[in-house]
């Protein structure tokens, strides 16, 4: 069973994946797929969508457009709400990175790491 096939099972629906949205993942190299559901929120929190989903993504290491946010965003059609990127502690602020993902109407998601270990972090 193909992996449409057995989402479609379990949540009794079918879906509609068309040849740009394969073209896009063969290109983008994606070797799996994740379906995210949700029910309207008739109360969002502060900034969360009432309907619909902000869509993610680390583009950082992907060869394929060289992490270029504008390439990235041509190729999948879709305005993402945040881009995320990993910074070990003690490394500078990728301030150069975070005016990117701002000029492209994004979010930066920074997680900062202790690469070095817990013990050697500052």
């Amino acid at each position: 069973m193909n992996w449409k096939a057995a989402v479609a099972a379990v949540l009794g629906l079918q879906l509609l994946v068309t040849p740009a949205m394969q073209a896009c993942a063969a290109s983008l190299n994606a070797k799996e797929v994740t379906l995210n559901t949700m029910q309207i929120n008739n109360h969002p929190a502060k900034y969360e969508p009432q309907k619909g989903t902000f869509l993610g993504a680390y583009i950082l290491q992907d060869e394929t457009i060289r992490a270029d946010i504008g390439t990235f965003t041509e190729r999948t059609d879709k305005q993402h709400a945040s881009y995320f990127r990993n910074v070990g502690y003690g490394k500078p602020f990728p301030k150069q990175w975070v005016e990117q993902v701002k000029a492209a109407g994004g979010f930066p998601h920074i997680s900062w790491e202790p690469d070095d270990g817990l013990e050697k972090s500052p």
